[in-house]
Protein backbone atom coordinates (compact mmCIF):
# COMPACT_ATOMS: atom_id res chain seq x y z
CA UNK A 1 0.00 0.00 0.00
CA UNK A 2 2.77 2.64 1.01
CA UNK A 3 4.52 2.20 -2.66
CA UNK A 4 1.54 2.57 -4.56
CA UNK A 5 0.66 5.65 -2.07
CA UNK A 6 3.71 6.97 -3.17
CA UNK A 7 4.20 6.13 -6.66
CA UNK A 8 1.06 7.91 -7.04
CA UNK A 9 2.87 10.36 -5.84
CA UNK A 10 5.55 10.13 -8.32
CA UNK A 11 3.24 9.42 -10.86
CA UNK A 12 1.08 12.95 -10.36
CA UNK A 13 3.95 15.23 -9.73
CA UNK A 14 5.62 14.34 -13.28
CA UNK A 15 2.11 14.75 -14.58
CA UNK A 16 1.14 18.01 -13.25
CA UNK A 17 4.40 19.52 -11.20
CA UNK A 18 4.36 23.55 -11.27
CA UNK A 19 7.24 24.76 -10.60
CA UNK A 20 7.67 28.60 -9.58
CA UNK A 21 10.61 30.22 -10.96
CA UNK A 22 12.75 33.50 -10.18
CA UNK A 23 10.58 35.16 -12.93
CA UNK A 24 6.97 34.18 -11.27
CA UNK A 25 6.44 35.91 -8.47
CA UNK A 26 4.28 33.93 -5.76
CA UNK A 27 1.08 35.56 -4.47
CA UNK A 28 0.85 34.44 -1.16
CA UNK A 29 -1.89 34.48 1.18
CA UNK A 30 -2.24 33.93 5.43
CA UNK A 31 -2.99 30.52 6.96
CA UNK A 32 -5.49 31.82 9.82
CA UNK A 33 -5.07 29.90 13.01
CA UNK A 34 -1.62 28.83 13.03
CA UNK A 35 0.62 29.00 16.29
CA UNK A 36 3.23 30.18 13.86
CA UNK A 37 3.31 32.07 10.47
CA UNK A 38 2.24 30.18 7.35
CA UNK A 39 1.16 30.99 4.48
CA UNK A 40 0.69 29.63 1.01
CA UNK A 41 0.79 30.04 -2.87
CA UNK A 42 -2.49 30.94 -4.32
CA UNK A 43 -1.36 31.05 -8.05
CA UNK A 44 1.01 28.17 -7.76
CA UNK A 45 -1.43 25.14 -7.26
CA UNK A 46 -2.46 22.14 -8.84
CA UNK A 47 -4.93 19.83 -8.07
CA UNK A 48 -6.33 16.66 -9.73
CA UNK A 49 -9.05 15.16 -7.82
CA UNK A 50 -7.88 14.56 -4.19
CA UNK A 51 -4.50 15.46 -4.91
CA UNK A 52 -3.12 18.63 -4.76
CA UNK A 53 0.93 20.25 -4.90
CA UNK A 54 1.40 23.62 -3.57
CA UNK A 55 3.56 26.32 -2.11
CA UNK A 56 4.03 26.68 1.58
CA UNK A 57 6.02 29.69 3.70
CA UNK A 58 6.43 28.51 7.32
CA UNK A 59 8.77 30.61 9.28
CA UNK A 60 10.08 31.60 6.07
CA UNK A 61 11.46 28.68 4.82
CA UNK A 62 9.77 27.44 1.58
CA UNK A 63 7.99 23.81 0.95
CA UNK A 64 6.25 22.29 -1.91
CA UNK A 65 4.25 19.93 -0.92
CA UNK A 66 2.00 16.95 -2.35
CA UNK A 67 -0.82 16.51 -0.59
CA UNK A 68 -4.33 14.64 -0.54
CA UNK A 69 -7.25 16.01 0.73
CA UNK A 70 -8.89 12.78 1.70
CA UNK A 71 -6.82 11.38 3.69
CA UNK A 72 -4.88 14.62 4.96
CA UNK A 73 -1.49 13.21 3.94
CA UNK A 74 1.43 15.17 2.93
CA UNK A 75 4.56 14.56 1.27
CA UNK A 76 7.51 17.15 0.97
CA UNK A 77 9.23 17.92 -2.59
CA UNK A 78 11.30 20.59 -2.28
CA UNK A 79 12.52 22.71 0.27
CA UNK A 80 14.31 26.28 0.13
CA UNK A 81 14.68 29.77 1.92
CA UNK A 82 12.62 32.88 1.58
CA UNK A 83 14.04 36.61 1.30
CA UNK A 84 12.62 39.39 2.22
CA UNK A 85 10.87 40.28 -0.88
CA UNK A 86 9.04 36.75 -0.28
CA UNK A 87 11.42 34.98 -3.41
CA UNK A 88 11.97 31.38 -3.27
CA UNK A 89 16.30 30.70 -2.61
CA UNK A 90 18.07 28.25 -2.40
CA UNK A 91 15.33 25.22 -3.68
CA UNK A 92 16.69 21.93 -3.02
CA UNK A 93 14.99 18.44 -3.03
CA UNK A 94 13.32 17.10 0.19
CA UNK A 95 15.23 14.12 1.49
CA UNK A 96 12.72 12.02 2.12
CA UNK A 97 10.43 9.93 0.20
CA UNK A 98 7.25 8.78 1.78
CA UNK A 99 4.01 10.10 2.87
CA UNK A 100 3.42 11.31 6.22
CA UNK A 101 0.03 12.11 8.28
CA UNK A 102 -0.78 16.20 8.69
CA UNK A 103 0.07 17.26 12.57
CA UNK A 104 -2.93 19.92 13.60
CA UNK A 105 -0.59 22.59 12.19
CA UNK A 106 0.00 21.49 8.72
CA UNK A 107 -3.42 20.03 8.89
CA UNK A 108 -4.73 23.80 8.66
CA UNK A 109 -2.20 24.20 6.11
CA UNK A 110 -3.51 21.55 3.63
CA UNK A 111 -6.92 22.62 4.26
CA UNK A 112 -6.44 25.84 3.16
CA UNK A 113 -5.12 24.95 0.01
CA UNK A 114 -7.20 22.41 -0.81
CA UNK A 115 -9.98 25.15 -0.14
CA UNK A 116 -8.56 26.86 -3.08
CA UNK A 117 -9.89 24.86 -5.94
Amino acid sequence: MKRTITAIAVLFNTLVQVEPTMAQMIEWKAVPETDSFASIGINTWVRRDEQIAFDADIDGEYVRYNGNCQTKMLYRIKNGDINEKRQILNVRPYPNDTWFRANEFQDRILTMACSLG
